[in-house]
């Protein structure tokens, strides 16, 4: 037999409760404590439900869903409005019926500003064009998100279900379709009245005309061509002093050229190619309190001194190339610049190789 209690939900046993039990077979008992004996129909219900409650095998059927609760219906009925605003197909951009939508505007932008065309969306447009186009998708996107930030403040607003349900999801702008043609046209008019893009336009054109210095070069590195592309591409022939960027990922390094040539797509500034470029870097006076930060492919200077991994050398040899190595692998090139450490027990004192020099001078002076 099987018996329901409240407490211990089934109990089943081959014979029958003593009558010390509380036992009935009156459903209402049942809250009080009694136990009640399962049918055998009750039983194989059991038998075929075993996930069900004690309530639902001896009524032999499952307990109704409770109903919900108006702040339940509240909760539901926002959660699914909310989701209907998300799902609003609106993100599109059209230019001459191909989808040139891009959430990335600012990125796309900055490309615009480095190369004569773009890639979105699988298709080609030339950068004066797309960044009229990019222009107008920031806006047409701003005016959506304004629309969604509408609705989502109405639906936090609502105090019940039937006050959401009643919000409908519309005034979004038209979306936008356009051509190249009259982007075209918008982006001469705006060449036109712009004497910012006509600055900057100029100014990438005169970078390699004028006299800056490394310092100077370094603060205005973005209007620097970059290699391989507008300014400074390939089969172009550059002087010595000519400078351009190369941009990898997050990494934008300024070189300068050291020998005239034809820029090369197998040429690429680097280590390989240290005889044709050298890194723009900050000016230092190469002192030993302002030493030169040490970047493999740098050219040296004799007398000079140069900072490594927190060690610092001193140049005894000027190169006009430099070289893929470690200053401590340069050691014909390069010398550690501190000869010995004196220590009294209470400080270091730091004997350094320009004092060394110094005093040769004047010994050599005096004789």
């Amino acid at each position: 037999m099987i018996y329901i209690h409240k407490d211990i939900n089934f109990w089943k046993t081959k014979v029958k409760l003593p009558d010390s039990y509380l036992i009935s077979t009156d459903i209402d008992d049942y809250e009080v404590g009694a136990y009640l004996p399962l049918s055998e129909e009750q039983e194989q219900y059991h038998n075929e439900h075993p996930d069900a409650t004690p309530l639902e095998c001896w009524h032999m059927q499952p307990a109704p869903e409770p109903e919900p609760t108006p702040e339940e219906l509240l909760w539901r009925a926002r959660d699914a409005k909310r989701q209907e605003i998300y799902d609003k197909d609106i993100h599109h951009y059209y230019i001459d019926e191909q989808d040139a939508y891009a959430g990335d505007t600012l990125r796309l932008k900055d490309k615009c500003g480095r190369q004569e065309e773009v890639e979105v969306g699988g298709h080609l447009y030339a950068s004066n064009i797309l960044t009229v186009a990019l222009d107008e998708i920031a806006d047409y996107s701003e005016q959506c998100a304004k629309v969604t930030d509408g609705l989502l403040s109405r639906i936090d607003a609502a105090q019940t279900a039937e006050e959401v349900e009643a919000i409908i999801v519309k005034g979004y702008p038209e979306m936008i379709h356009t051509t190249t043609a009259a982007l075209q046209t918008k982006a001469d008019k705006a060449i036109a009245k712009s004497p910012e893009a006509q600055a900057v336009t100029f100014a990438r054109a005169m970078m390699n005309s004028v006299s800056l210095t490394a310092s100077q070069a370094l603060e205005m590195q973005v209007l620097f061509p970059i290699w391989g592309e507008k300014d400074a591409e390939f089969g172009k022939e550059v002087e010595i002093g000519f400078r351009l960027r190369v941009v990898e990922g997050e990494s934008d390094t300024l070189f300068e050229v050291i020998q005239k040539h034809k820029l090369q797509a197998d040429w690429k500034p680097g280590i390989e190619t240290a005889s044709l470029y050298k890194i723009v870097e900050a000016e230092h006076a190469g002192t030993l309190d302002d030493p030169i930060p040490y970047v493999q492919g740098m050219a040296f200077e004799k007398d000079k001194y140069y900072e490594q991994y927190g060690v610092i050398y001193l140049c005894i040899l000027t190169t006009v190339t430099g070289y893929p190595n470690d200053l401590k692998d340069l050691p014909t090139i390069v010398q550690e610049g501190v000869d010995e450490t004196i220590n009294d027990g209470t400080e270091e004192v730091a004997v350094v190789h320009q004092e060394v020099l110094s005093c040769r001078e004047l010994y050599l002076d005096r004789t």
